[in-house]
């Protein structure tokens, strides 16, 4: 990018640089991404239909998109959050809002809440062929923003599998329907009381059938999916599509691995609390995380508890601004999202720009036991992983099991995270902690060698 640029970059430059569609800056943080959402669009040179559920958006490319297939195309789009500047709710996709409903699409759905409890979460796409059959679906982590684009740690999929597309389809109309008894906000940036149905939490609740795969079989959940509208703050019940994550995590037989943006705070009542207390339950398990948020690690201690005094982990009271980014316990490692900064720089390291916005790590990744050819899951979606999204959002994931090639993709998505940030993490900790920086991870004398920790379960030996 400095070489693009011809200096340093600051924020406000990717900002300017990633609304661009033609900027080779763009081109390059995005990846492949645009091109997967371009090509479902594609299809439909060939006749068709795609029927969208998206809860932000504001990427030009994307728009268009939208715009030039516009008869073709039924949106559902849900509002984006309150923005405490101008307190009013929707500011993000009030552009794209009032654009499409000017453009002919074949239909458009405005599904807002305009509260803190729930949000229509999803980002899925179904393509429907001529003949009316559904044949295709893209869906995953990525909001169809240009920081979801070019500023964040995402993953979506494509899936040509009529079947999965089929029970998509129901879900958007199930959506759609459920839109008709909201209250339409007076102005459309005011706040509401919508909130989902009791007959799509009853649809969401059941299980799907399982649909199979050239690899294994894969699972679809929706949510809402309880009989609660929101998650009681005390004990809770387990929810269905979290019941069936949480029995493949109890399972695993030898490595966890996740990637999550905020599931919840500390992340109690989400996949992030359940693979800790697996991980202490068996220590031979090793579990691997890579988190966006310090409010989601295990550790984090809010500015309240501080001010109360802090809690058993809490041994530097003084420091309220201090945010955790590592956590380790035996065979348990999660990392924070971080950055160098002018401190704590060390090597050939140059100060990095952590992020473009607010989330960072935006995936929604499961993996269990990927070296396994019977025993491999991998859970991903627009889903968190907690208990809230269950509860209050419409979300979707899927469980693939038995799809080997599949699973240790994103493993090594998830490890690629978490190595990035393991050495950034150090780094803060070593800073916080008054300590000069550090340089790596290899040992300086010959206590690698130690039979112990050769013994020990390690990555290392996990991968061969």
């Amino acid at each position: 990018m400095e070489k693009t640029l011809g200096h340093v970059p600051t924020k406000g430059d990717v900002k300017d640089e990633i609304v661009k569609v033609d900027s080779p800056i763009r081109a390059y943080l995005a990846g492949d991404l645009p091109d997967l959402v371009q090509g479902l669009f594609d299809r439909l040179h060939g006749g068709g239909e795609l029927y969208l559920a998206l809860y932000e958006l504001t990427d030009p490319l994307l728009r268009q998109l939208i715009v030039e297939h516009a008869p073709n195309v039924h949106l559902i789009l849900s509002n984006s959050s309150f923005d405490k500047t101008t307190k009013a709710w929707d500011t993000e996709n009030d552009l794209a809002r009032k654009k499409l409903h000017e453009v002919g699409l074949a239909e458009m759905h405005d599904r807002m809440f305009n509260n803190n409890g729930h949000i229509g979460h999803n980002k899925f796409a179904v393509y429907v062929d001529q003949r009316g059959q559904p044949q295709a679906v893209l869906s995953g982590s990525l909001n169809w923003t240009e920081n979801g684009l070019c500023a964040q740690s995402n993953n979506s999929y494509v899936a040509g599998h009529p079947e999965l597309a089929t029970q998509f389809l129901q879900y958007w109309n199930d959506l759609r329907d459920d839109t008709g008894h909201f209250e339409e906000p007076q102005p459309s940036s005011a706040p509401a009381r919508n909130v989902q149905g009791a007959q799509l939490r009853s649809a969401n609740a059941g299980a799907l059938p399982a649909v199979t795969l050239d690899a294994g079989a894969l699972r679809l959940w929706r949510s809402p999916n309880t009989r609660q509208a929101n998650k009681p703050s005390s004990n809770p019940a387990l929810p269905p599509d979290l019941n069936e994550v949480y029995g493949f995590i109890r399972n695993a037989r030898q490595a966890v691995f996740f990637a999550v943006f905020l599931p919840s705070v500390r992340g109690a009542t989400s996949i992030v609390q359940e693979a800790i207390d697996m991980g202490r339950k068996d220590t031979n398990l090793l579990v691997y995380g890579a988190i966006s948020s310090p409010m989601a690690m295990p550790n984090y201690i809010s500015p309240q508890d501080r001010a109360d005094g802090g809690d058993d982990d809490s041994s530097d009271a003084q420091d309220s601004h201090y945010q955790p980014s590592l956590f380790e316990e035996s065979g348990v490692h999660i990392v924070r999202a971080n950055a160098l900064n002018s401190g704590d720089i060390t090597g050939n390291f140059e100060r990095e720009l952590l992020s473009a916005g607010n989330a960072i790590i935006h995936d929604k990744i499961l993996v269990i036991d990927p070296l396994s050819e019977d025993g491999c899951v991998v859970v991903t979606g627009s889903h968190n992983l907690g208990y809230k999204a269950s509860y209050a959002n419409d979300d979707n994931l899927v469980i693939v099991r038995r799809n080997p090639q599949l699973a240790q993709a994103y493993m090594v998505h998830v490890l690629d995270l978490y190595e990035h940030y393991r050495f950034r993490g150090v780094q803060a900790e070593l800073k916080h902690e008054g300590k000069r920086p550090w340089s790596g991870f290899l040992h300086t004398d010959a206590g690698w060698q130690n039979p112990a920790s050769i013994e020990a379960p390690s990555l290392a030996h996990y991968l061969g």
